[in-house]
């Protein structure tokens, strides 16, 4: 087993482990996004792994395997159109004739990657290969979709501020890295002569990351004034992504949305302040408390704040 199959396998892992953890702990996210955020996830994840394996696919299978692995590639980018819509809270109802259209075109690329009409694989090696029509109709789809995913996040980050604008960059960001990264090494480098497909799955794995911050970051002061309030019931409610990717995020809002940062940085320094006369009023009406022991406890919790 040579490093390409171990960076495979970790990658498809890694990004199936994110959709599982996504589904899992983001309760503040509609099951229906979770739902899709999965099953996009998945499907990223068998073509990940096939990518790796495919050059210990017996020689019998050799023609037919790397068409066959295409077939999960087919679904991603509707998913992530179904997705974007999800998450941004797009108002979009497809016509009838619209949702056909799909449907026939996602079965007409299926039914070419199982009867081996995507791709023809060459004598020299199962990584080599001539594109077929197929091939060609499958990768303008996904760059019809992914761009059309892309313009819904620019619009909602130019249209909103705050919150909705970071989530909508994160989104954008993620979905421009795995995209540009894929195209760069299963369709463009091909065309001269260099194979390196396997190289996508670190665009895959940074798109999904991305993703999964976007999701779960559901209010990132929130999240903050909850972590100095109480830090150990912060590692009970909050996700650990979420915890680890705060200090980035509050940076990027600072980046997009100076104003709105500021000024949602001042309402959250209010809520502490509130939230550290009501502890000391608590602990001075305690007449069980002396005073040595009141200070000691308000002299702990201020020390989180002024770190």
């Amino acid at each position: 087993m040579d490093v390409v199959f171990w960076v495979s396998l970790f990658c498809s892992l890694a990004v199936l482990f994110l959709g599982v953890y996504v589904f899992r702990v983001g309760e503040r996210v509609s099951f229906e996004t979770r739902k899709t955020f999965l099953t996009l996830t998945a499907t990223l994840s068998i073509w990940v792994f096939g990518s790796g394996v495919r050059e210990y696919i017996p020689e019998s299978l050799s023609r037919l395997a790397p068409n066959w692995i295409l077939a999960a590639v087919v679904f991603v980018p509707f998913y992530l159109k179904e997705l974007t819509l999800s998450i941004l809270e797009e108002k979009y109802e497809p016509s009838r004739e619209f949702r056909t259209f799909e449907y026939f075109l996602l079965g007409y690329l299926v039914l070419s990657c199982f009867f081996s009409a995507t791709i023809n694989v060459m004598e020299e090696g199962i990584s080599v290969y001539k594109p077929l029509f197929a091939y060609h109709v499958l990768i303008a789809y996904s760059v019809l979709y992914v761009s059309a995913s892309i313009f819904l996040m620019l619009r909602k980050a130019i249209r909103y501020r705050g919150i909705v604008r970071v989530r909508s960059t994160l989104l954008m960001l993620g979905t421009l890295s795995g995209f540009i990264v894929s195209i760069l090494f299963v369709y463009i480098l091909p065309i001269f002569g260099i194979y390196k497909g396997y190289f996508s799955v670190f665009g895959i794995l940074s798109w999904v990351f991305f993703w999964s911050v976007a999701i779960i970051q559901y209010n990132a002061f929130e999240i903050r004034e909850l972590i100095l309030r109480n830090p150990f019931t912060a590692k009970r409610e909050i996700p650990f992504l979420s915890r680890i990717s705060l200090k980035p995020v509050l940076g990027l809002y600072f980046l997009l949305d100076p104003l709105g940062y500021r000024l949602r940085l001042r309402k959250s320094r209010i809520e502490i302040v509130r939230y550290l006369l009501q502890y000391q009023t608590a602990l001075m009406n305690n007449s069980e408390m002396n005073q040595d022991t009141q200070l000691r406890k308000v002299t702990k919790i201020f020390e989180r704040f002024l770190k």
